[in-house]
């Protein structure tokens, strides 16, 4: 027996043939102390990067800066295996190009991490606020930051030829360069968990060289097989989550699951929450909340491929909520989605080529508890509950809020099971 939680637990035995009132018994409690791993060195405000790497191993004596930190392990590969830097409260006017150590596996990771309980701001006046690259394998996270672009030109996560990084937590603002966060065509494996993404002029003038549309996005996703997962986006004059590659590397199998995207395309036109194009192949769309953009709320788009758009909740935008289009898209599944009072209409299919499968979706009222509010559970006696098809076999086993699918007999409709 495994626990993994404090629990009470009673405990009975009895010989066979034994009448099982007459028995010994006996009870015990396990507890279970959830901690946070003591950090391999310590950076802070109250440090010095004349301290040695072995008294920055104390948080009284910390590194001042992060980059001073992560030179304390180094850039050898997997180097950073088990190895923790953290940073306490403060603002550090640096930027992270290329020195992220490395781990060896998700087993053995390398974390650089905000501590917790702490602000902890990264403020480049550079390119970029972090910047991975050199075809490596990082298995390695960055945690619990917030990332202010005010004074970045660029982008300020930009990651290329890389794979297995894990971004959490992150809080990425004012984004007055082109992008929040990138990941190039030549990218893989990079998760995008929890983290908030919002605000700033995204201006594609100021990088080098400008990119021609003048207008960035919060994420730009043009690699394969990424997470992007439980994050919620806001406040940005485009699109919210851009899936597209102009290179011969497609954004294949990527998961966009559980996010939240609001009050994006302020700049209205053909933009809207979350845009599927550029020939990927095998996107999966689920689970998300995709509410009062100006624009379109998903759309699928310019020769993508077998995309699947699954449980989302989609309302309350300037145009179509789910809008499918251009002939050289095909095989797009649409099914369990709620897609209800978007301006310009609910689902739509314009690629006449007879792929699609559009199914189980509810373009009618949900009875939402309260829209205004934001709340988007539905009331009882909704036609979303248990009205939808089972998506087990698609990977889609659980609700917005990771709640197991289904509760009763059968699939809700929307983002939440209720």
């Amino acid at each position: 027996m495994t626990l993994t939680s404090s629990a009470t637990v009673k405990a009975a035995a009895f010989k066979s043939g034994y009448n099982p009132s007459a028995l010994a018994s006996a009870s015990f409690t396990n507890t279970i102390t959830n901690t946070i791993p003591p950090a391999s060195y310590y950076v802070g405000k109250n440090g010095s990067d004349s301290y040695s790497c072995t008294q920055a191993r104390s948080s009284s004596t910390p590194k001042l800066t992060i980059n001073a930190g992560l030179a304390c392990i180094g850039t050898n590969a997997g180097a950073g295996a088990n190895q923790i830097v953290e940073v306490a409260s403060g603002t550090y006017v640096e930027q992270i190009y290329n020195n992220l150590p490395t781990g060896t596996s998700w087993n053995a990771p390398f974390t650089l991490r905000a501590k917790a309980g702490d602000t902890v701001t990264i403020k480049a006046t550079s390119n970029f606020n972090l910047y991975l690259g050199n075809n490596v394998d990082y298995f390695s996270t960055v945690e619990g930051f917030v990332l202010d672009g005010t004074n970045v030109i660029n982008t300020q996560v930009f990651i290329t030829t890389s794979s297995f990084v894990r971004l959490k937590n992150l809080q990425i603002i004012n984004t007055n360069g082109s992008i929040g966060i990138y990941i190039d065509p030549y990218a893989h494996d990079i998760e995008v968990l929890d983290s908030k993404i919002h605000d700033g002029n995204f201006d594609c003038t100021l990088a080098t060289p400008p990119c021609p549309q003048g207008t960035g996005y919060p994420i730009y996703l043009a690699g394969h097989n990424n997470l992007i997962q439980g994050n919620e986006i806001y406040n940005a004059p485009t699109f919210g989550i851009h899936v597209y590659s102009a290179h011969p590397e497609k954004p294949d199998n990527n998961i966009i699951n559980r996010n939240i995207v609001r009050n994006v395309s302020t700049l209205g036109g053909s933009t809207g929450g979350i845009i599927i194009a550029s020939s990927g192949n095998g996107n999966i769309v689920s689970n998300n909340l995709i509410y009062n953009n100006n624009s379109f709320g998903i759309q699928i788009a310019l020769g993508a491929t077998n995309t699947k758009v699954f449980n989302n909740t989609v309302y309350g935008n300037a145009e179509t909520g789910i809008m499918n289009w251009y002939s050289n898209v095909t095989g797009t599944v649409i099914k369990n989605n709620i897609a209800w009072n978007n301006r310009a209409g609910q689902i739509t299919d314009q690629t006449g080529n007879g792929t699609t499968v559009i199914s189980n979706n509810l373009t009618s009222d949900p009875k939402f508890v309260n829209p205004t509010s934001n709340n988007f559970r539905v009331q009882s006696g909704s036609l979303a509950i248990d009205t939808g098809v089972n998506l087990w076999s698609e990977g889609v086993n659980t609700d917005f809020n990771a709640v197991p699918r289904p509760q009763i007999c059968c699939y809700d409709i929307g983002a939440y099971e209720q």
